[in-house]
């Protein structure tokens, strides 16, 4: 299992070639944080506070123009039981900044070599128009969905391998 500091690069790493705002990803370095629409409301005040400064302390250093995203961008992600195997992939569609996702998953076996599903995949990205794909470099978590299969915050009791490395605390 990789680091948490290689893994931070990584996922730097796949923000910049999905193109996400350069002061999101700062922000993100800084403190650790991925806020979005969909989240923010399970995030501190205190630690939204500390995010939000973090954007604007990056705007303020490169208020020169930005190159501008191309729109629609698609991600790919990958989950499984631990780091091997991949039994759940999610893809989303941004449509526009500041959008909030489309997001389609599908779980399988064999997810990552499944003719049908791979098809549905492009099929989804390509009814959504999209022009590029950021995707994860291997296994983000367990497949398991936090807050429906088990509790938030809590590690997920049915993917042992992940126990205290994933989940919604592991960014505080």
């Amino acid at each position: 299992m990789p680091h948490l500091e290689h893994l931070e690069a990584m996922l730097v790493g796949d923000m910049k070639a999905a193109g996400l705002d350069p002061a999101f990803i700062h922000a993100f370095e800084k403190t650790g944080l991925l806020v979005s629409e969909e989240n923010q409301h399970l995030i501190p005040e205190k630690d939204l506070e500390e995010w939000r400064s973090a954007v604007e302390e990056y705007r303020r250093k490169h208020s020169q123009r930005q190159k501008p995203m191309t729109y629609p961008t698609g991600t790919m992600a990958f989950y499984g039981p631990d780091d091997k195997t991949t039994t759940k992939i999610a893809a989303g569609v941004f449509t526009a900044k500041n959008s909030k996702a489309i997001i389609k998953r599908w779980v399988a076996t064999d997810v990552t070599t499944n003719p049908k599903i791979q098809r549905e995949i492009m099929e989804f990205f390509n009814e959504h128009g999209v022009k590029s794909v950021a995707m994860s470099d291997g296994n983000m978590g367990c497949p398991h969905e936090e807050g429906e299969d088990f509790p938030v915050g809590e590690d997920c009791p049915f993917c042992p391998f992940w126990k205290g490395k994933q989940g919604s605390n592991q960014w505080f």
